[in-house]
């Protein structure tokens, strides 16, 4: 689990897939990887979640894991599935060692100081911040002061303008959604797109 977090630290970015059809995840996490970010976390929201993040978990220097992960069944599906990281939008103690006892990396969600804390002290590898208050680089610096050393995961508000002052903020690893995959309309970018905004997002990161 150290290593498999290590490089996903080091990578900077988690690349989030929501999408409403299958083919159009497996369309979006080709062009992610091709544009360069090698982090995926297919959310378990999306048709066929485990066939897909089994997929990923077998392509070539990729780390996929699953999200929006709600009960212990499916901590076991995306363990089965090859998952190598489990991450929730809340709090849940029982999620959290669960995915522990599989060697996998935690990432759980927390919106107040109170859950931020309950989730490092549960053993969470990763503290989802979850929702992002709209000045998303002053809420990191602010929850930085009381908390310097839970690993952030920020979810919303990132974009490739805002993930390099976050990572100086403090944030740990930056979990990326919409911006990413899909336009301002909400319909589903193209594939060329979204390849495009990676690669914005991984010169963000590196400070280029």
């Amino acid at each position: 689990m150290g290593t498999t977090l290590n490089r996903m630290l080091r990578y900077g970015v988690i690349a989030v897939v929501r999408m409403q059809t299958q083919r159009d995840a497996a369309q979006a996490i080709e062009a992610i990887v091709r544009g360069g970010i090698s982090v995926v976390e297919v959310t378990w929201t999306t048709p066929n979640a485990s066939a897909l993040l089994q997929e990923a978990a077998q392509t070539p220097n990729v780390i996929a894991g699953a999200g929006t992960i709600l009960t212990l069944e499916d901590v076991e599906v995306a363990a089965a599935a090859g998952a190598a990281f489990v991450a929730s939008p809340m709090l849940d103690t029982r999620i959290i060692e669960r995915t522990a006892q599989h060697g996998l990396v935690s990432m759980a969600g927390g919106g107040t100081p109170t859950e931020i804390l309950a989730a490092w002290r549960a053993g969470a590898d990763l503290v989802k911040i979850f929702p992002m208050l709209p000045d998303p680089v002053k809420h990191i610096t602010t929850l930085r002061g009381p908390f310097p050393d839970i690993r952030f995961a920020p979810s919303g508000g990132i974009t490739d303008r805002t993930a390099g002052p976050l990572l100086q903020a403090g944030a740990a690893i930056l979990n990326v959604g919409s911006w990413l995959t899909h336009n301002p309309d909400g319909s589903v970018s193209s594939p060329a797109v979204i390849t495009e905004r990676a690669q914005a997002l991984m010169k963000s990161v590196r400070g280029e």
